[in-house]
């Protein structure tokens, strides 16, 4: 499932790019592709006569009712069908590409921070089982280089945040 960040990249080039919304529909069901089951979802104008679409229209508005089905699709269906898409809605090529930078690029961030989160958390498991095993033989560099052997109460001090760091980076 892609995060709300990703979500909202996606939204926002839809939007620089001036795409009707019924497209930005389609692709957000395509990425976030999940068990087979339907959403109803409606259009509407308000009294600016703007476009408007969401899961209950307001009170007394005429709108359109739509049915979108979320079904589980190969990567290769999904971006056929996102092609597709992008044809009937006009969107250039120029554009596609775009939304497709930004797609791949927030793919490789997201990648990334996962492998830096998990090195973070090995790294952090690490430490604190040195200092909870190596109780006599703790010792650490100062700024200078100098060798210092922990005292008890800094050894508690450095176990407490590396627990804490743990329980950022592991969980």
């Amino acid at each position: 499932m892609p995060s709300r960040r990703t979500i909202a990249r996606i939204i926002a080039t839809f939007q620089m790019c001036q795409l009707k919304l019924p497209l930005l529909f389609g692709v957000i069901l395509i990425v976030a592709s999940g068990s087979s089951n339907a959403t109803e979802i409606y259009k509407w104008r308000d009294a600016d006569g703007q476009v408007h679409y969401g899961q209950r229209p307001p009170e007394g508005a005429t709108a359109e009712s739509f049915s979108l089905v979320h079904e589980e699709k190969s990567e290769e269906e999904a971006e056929a069908k996102l092609q597709d898409l992008t044809k009937k809605a006009g969107v250039t090529e120029e554009q596609a590409a775009t939304a497709d930078k930004i797609r791949k690029a927030d793919r490789q961030r997201e990648a990334s921070a996962k492998v830096n989160r998990e090195a973070a958390c090995d790294n952090s498991r690490e430490i604190l089982r040195k200092l909870q095993t190596w109780s006599h033989r703790a010792v650490v560099r100062d700024e200078q280089g100098n060798r210092h052997r922990l005292n008890s109460a800094e050894r508690t001090e450095l176990i407490a945040r590396a627990e804490a760091r743990e329980k950022e980076f592991c969980n």
